[in-house]
């Protein structure tokens, strides 16, 4: 990969090669460069991503925990 990321024309003329367009083939090649290249972590595209997390992983508990509660007080209700 990083022989393509220093040298993106590669990539360009694999494109060439499949039958795309020189420009198409430019475009798509460019995306291979370091040029613009951004790679980030989870929190760098979404950063509200750990409370989110946090969140879904209380109320993956907390669901059934209430509804089991909420089984057990109603059978303690009809006297079962």
């Amino acid at each position: 990969l990083q022989e393509v990321e220093d040298a993106p024309e590669l990539a360009a003329r694999a494109y060439l090669a499949a039958g795309y367009s020189a420009e198409r083939a430019g475009q798509l090649g460019s995306i291979y460069g370091a040029e613009g290249n951004f790679v980030g972590d989870a929190r760098s595209y979404h950063p509200n991503h750990q409370i989110l997390r946090l969140s879904l992983d209380l109320l993956k508990w907390a669901v059934p925990v209430l509804g089991i509660a909420a089984w057990v007080w109603a059978r303690r209700r009809r006297g079962a």
